[in-house]
Order: structure tokens, then sequence, then C-alpha cells
């Protein structure tokens, strides 16, 4: 179905792979559409409960395609037809649905697995997943905005600062250098850093835990809740929290969550995409 990107479901983890090996996976027209599909894919999927982005070879995107022709490709992928126009979760924001920050409002966990150099446009697609881990030898963020005349795009100036401090952004932003896995988790940019070998294997491990342990109908809200908090008042965000505790309540997670710790057993969640959960 795919061509610049690989798309593998390993219950329950959905791996999406860049697929322009030989362009360090600089985005095409075409692997960013089909991006979009995969995660529509995934999101419908009930033996998917957590999303996996990385690259192919040695980078995981090196930013948008600069090169004569190296954009261009069909906007859509062919396949199946009956997957939703739409993605995500509408209530996490208006302004999530634009660009790339539809990540943000999927209904499942997404973590950039960042195998080797994550620049410009790429830096902005991991940071607009809900994780980052960063393979220490090779791994590595960086802008190049400035150095092309252009500015923080597609919502980067707002994110970085939420996670690394105005200061500490603008660095970053000006310099254009290159931030390694270490001090990406010291900046908190990345939760992990690991040796390359084993960054798939990590981010799967974190996935499989959750799919262990947590109902993924409270894995979603909380995501809407921390999402759409930062565009809230305390008041606002907690009397939200408070409304949607309530409908947890009601709901047969809770009961079955309760009654899996008393018989010390596993929990048996319906998943998200299950009968149209």
């Amino acid at each position: 179905m795919y061509e610049d990107i690989i798309y593998n479901v390993e219950d329950p983890v959905a791996i999406i792979e860049f697929n322009r090996e030989d362009r360090l996976n600089a985005a095409s027209d075409k692997m960013l559409a089909e991006l979009r599909h995969a995660c529509a894919q995934a999101e419908a999927d009930p033996a998917v409960v957590g999303i996996i982005i990385t690259g192919k070879g040695r980078g995981f995107c090196a930013g948008r395609d600069i090169t004569p022709g190296g954009a261009s490709g069909p906007s859509k992928p062919e396949g199946d037809g009956s997957l939703p126009v739409e993605l995500g979760d509408p209530e996490v924001g208006d302004g999530y649905a634009r660009s790339y920050a539809y990540l943000a409002t999927l209904r499942k966990p997404v973590i950039a697995a960042v195998n080797g150099p994550c620049v410009g446009l790429g830096f902005v697609l991991a940071m607009m997943c809900d994780m980052r881990y960063v393979a220490e030898e090779k791994g590595y963020f960086m802008t190049a905005f400035g150095q092309r005349g252009l500015v923080a795009e597609n919502g980067i100036a707002w994110m970085m600062p939420r996670m690394v401090g105005i200061g500490n952004a603008l660095e970053i932003m000006w310099s254009s250098r290159k931030v390694g896995g270490p001090e990406a988790v010291q900046l908190g940019i990345a939760q992990k850093c690991v040796p390359g070998e084993q960054l798939l294997s990590e981010a799967k491990a974190f996935i499989q835990m959750l799919a262990d342990t947590n109902a993924p109908s409270s894995i979603h809200a909380m995501k809407k809740q921390l999402y759409r908090s930062l565009e809230q008042d305390f008041g606002s965000a907690f009397d939200e929290a408070r409304d949607a505790l309530a409908a947890a309540r009601a709901g047969s997670d809770v009961e079955e969550g309760m009654t899996a710790f008393r018989e010390k057993r596993k929990p048996n969640f319906k998943r998200i995409g299950d009968d149209g959960a």
C-alpha cells in the first residue's frame, strides 16, 4: 500500500518507519500523506495500543526534502477507502487540527524512536509525538530554520518552550546545533536515551506494559486532558477532570480494573477500535 513509509502491526504495537533511506528519510509530500494515512489505520485497529514512528537506516528524518523534485508525489496514498478522512479526537482542541499537531489528537500513545538525525521538519514531527526515545550513539535533534532564512515552523515554537523553557528553546533554535541523546533527556526533549540496538525494543516494551496494565480508554482520556490543559486555566481543567472522572466511573473499565485487582490477575480492558470504541 505504501512506498515512502513501511507499516507493520505487531500486537500491541504499530510501527511506522520512514522509508526514504537514500535521503536520510527527508520528507516528501507522499511520505507525509502516507504517515497520516497509517496513523488513521493504526488508530482504528484494535490490535494497536500504541504507535512507534521511526526511520529506516541511518536517519529518523532529515527535514523537508528540498532537492529538485524531492518533495513531489501524490498527496494521498492509494489504499483502503473505508478509513476515515478525519482522525484523532476533535475534543483535544481545534488548534491541534493544524499541520502535524494531529499526532497529539490520536487516541493512542505515539512514541518517536529517534534512531539518527532528527532535523527541521523531522524535529517538528518528533515534538508532536507524545514521547521521544533517542539512540545514544547516532540520534540527535537539530533545527536549521535560521540558516535557511526561515522561522520556527508548524507549531514547534509553541511546543518546545513548554518542554525546555524559552531560553533553552531559543538557544537550540538560534544556534542550530546538534542536541544529542543524553542532553535531550536532560533538557526534557526526550524521555529515554538508549543504545541504538535497544531503541525499538525499549519503545515496544513501554507500549506492551501499557497494554498489559492500562485501560486504553484511560490512556486516551489522560492524553486528551494533558494537551487540552496546555490552553486552559486551572479551574477549567479541574472541572473537566471532574466530569471525565464521573464518565470513567460510569463505564465498564473501572469495574474490570477493580475486579482484576481483587482477583490478582491482568485486566481485560476493551481496546480502542474494538466494536467502534
